[in-house]
């Protein structure tokens, strides 16, 4: 979904999408945060061919009054109070893409697959209760996000790290993963100063400068990602970035032809996804 002025600022009001019109590719002209239901996400594709997923989200439900344990988001039209972390619980909902979706908020799949982080353990036990797609997102500490951590832990790369070194061993080591698993690891943004797009995102319906600034436009905005596969399967390297050198970009697109290449990994990541 293009970006519109309110997700650019990071919907500090959940309030509903207010729609003027309907682009040629189907994506919904206006401005706001809660797209309406017409428009399909993900999870909604996989549902339609009866593949699982689910969101984990780091400390969603920790502090009861701010969010619910399950599809955690703020009331309707009310402004987020979980733009900021507190002690305790470091969820933001705005880090938390199923939450801005009613494709996806009114349907029992929203309480029953966007769930706190703490399942994933019990989930990676079993490779019949991993889903197909499982999307991972830290707390604000944990993602770098915060400079400075409200609970006193090490903050930036060393919080990155943390969580990774924790996180990465659990799911590489899941029968799910060696089945013919991907583990990506990606990022959404580079230092403030840089205002331009990620992925050479191009100008959507809603904005013109997706990376808020004309003057920056052209500035490196550019975001790593990480792709692992199982070893012993046949891939050019372990691990990679999804970096297209031919072009001089990088863009979610080049991990496409990675996918699609003949071998027995991504057979089964076909089968699996």
């Amino acid at each position: 979904m293009a970006p519109n002025a309110q997700t650019q600022a990071d919907c500090p009001r959940y309030e509903e999408f207010s729609q003027t019109g309907t682009a040629l590719d189907g994506q919904p002209i206006g401005s706001g945060c809660i797209y309406p239901a017409p428009a399909l996400t993900i999870a909604n594709q996989l549902e339609a061919r009866h593949l699982r997923w689910k969101a984990y989200m780091e400390d969603m439900g920790n502090d009861p009054a701010r969010e619910p344990a399950r599809c955690g988001h703020p009331p309707f039209g009310a402004l987020d109070g979980t733009e900021r972390a507190q002690r305790g619980d470091q969820y933001a909902t705005k880090h938390d893409p199923f939450v801005y979706f009613h494709a996806i908020l009114d349907s029992p799949g929203c309480r029953r697959n966007v769930v706190p982080l703490s399942a994933l353990e019990a989930d990676l036990r079993s490779a019949g209760r991993t889903p197909n797609y499982a999307f991972i997102v830290p707390n604000l500490c944990h993602d770098g996000h915060d400079w400075v951590c409200v609970d006193s832990e090490p903050s930036g790369l060393t919080a990155i790290d943390r969580f990774l070194a924790h996180w990465v061993p659990m799911i590489t080591r899941s029968r799910a993963y060696a089945q013919g698993g991907l583990l990506i690891v990606t990022f959404d943004e580079a230092l403030a100063s840089d205002a331009s797009a990620c992925c050479n995102e191009l100008p959507g319906p809603n904005t013109q400068h997706p990376g808020l600034s004309r003057a920056r436009r052209r500035a490196n905005g550019r975001r790593g990602a990480l792709a692992l596969h199982p070893a012993g399967h046949r891939l050019r390297r372990p691990l990679q970035p999804l970096f297209d050198a031919a072009e001089r970009r990088g863009s979610v697109w080049s991990l496409v032809p990675r996918l699609r290449r003949p071998s027995r990994a991504g057979e089964l990541w076909r089968r699996r996804l």
